[in-house]
């Protein structure tokens, strides 16, 4: 039996965007009466909440792919007590003025994609959020300011080549040359990734040893040659966690996540954590 329409107003794709997932198809996807379909007759239902599923059977490693809802409600809390909302910020700064389509990847339970939407008071603008997790496009969806999916960017993302006028991700992932084929010459892609010193201090107590991590400069290696970067900033957010704080902070990254890595963090005092994070704006380079 074919599912009702939402009863709420939700943005739908830009038009002339999407690209069908169904491996071998990738045919143009348009909305009709609340289902995106094809030529070839493949559609998608939307879910009551707002969104779409649409990673295919092969995408899914596990029966729950993706972070699972405890991680995302970490993050959340996390982000209300001011670990996030500075990259945020530094995002939209490099992202400045663009008018278009956007594609937040990895896209969480949508923070950016609110801030990208209120930032866009003087420019047309459409936005859209991929994740894997079931439990985090339910929060995006919530927010209703974007179109929103559940897909593998690790695969292949369901949109058209040459459509989008920006990319994001913040701690997320990045296929190249998947970003490469969807974006527009002369669009951009805005990374945040954690510095190389990001919760350094708090991996010495718990790891018993700070390595650097790959940082800014991993990505650029990662992104050449088919991105150049034009753009660079560092963010730095510090906050004392209380047990819960900690907690949180275990749930939200796999650096933390083992038990005995918790068990650690749970015999810690309450205990200053700095977050730090390189965030770059990228270019496509020339091609030819």
């Amino acid at each position: 039996m074919r599912r009702p329409r939402p009863t709420v107003n939700h943005p739908d794709p830009a038009p002339g965007i999407l690209a069908c997932p169904v491996r071998d198809c990738g045919l143009p996807m348009a909305v009709h009466d609340g289902r995106l379909s094809c030529a070839a007759r493949h559609s998608f239902d939307r879910a009551r909440q707002g969104w779409w599923h649409l990673a295919q059977p092969q995408d899914a490693r596990s029966r729950e792919p993706g972070d699972a809802a405890e991680s995302i409600a970490a993050r959340a809390r996390l982000f209300e007590r001011g670990l996030g909302p500075g990259v945020v910020r530094a995002v939209l700064q490099l992202a400045g003025d663009w008018s278009g389509a956007a594609l937040d990847l990895g896209c969480g339970g949508g923070a950016l994609l609110a801030g990208l939407h209120d930032q866009g008071a003087r420019a047309p603008r459409h936005l859209h959020g991929v994740d894997l997790s079931d439990a985090a496009v339910r929060l995006a969806a919530r927010r209703r300011v974007a179109a929103i999916f559940v897909a593998n960017a690790d695969r292949r993302l369901p949109f058209l080549e040459s459509t989008l006028d920006l990319a994001t991700s913040i701690d997320a992932r990045r296929p190249r040359d998947e970003l490469a084929r969807v974006l527009k010459p002369g669009g951009a892609l805005i990374v945040a990734v954690p510095a190389p010193d990001d919760l350094l201090e708090l991996r010495a107590a718990v790891l018993g040893r700070g390595d650097a991590l790959p940082g800014g400069d991993g990505v650029v290696a990662e992104l050449a040659p088919r991105f150049h970067m034009v753009e660079r900033a560092r963010v730095e957010e510090g906050l004392t966690l209380d047990a819960a704080g900690l907690a949180d902070l275990a749930s939200s990254t796999y650096r933390l996540a083992r038990l005995r890595e918790r068990q650690r963090l749970q015999a810690l005092p309450a205990t200053q954590v700095w977050s730090r994070h390189d965030v770059l704006r990228f270019e496509l380079a020339p091609t030819g």
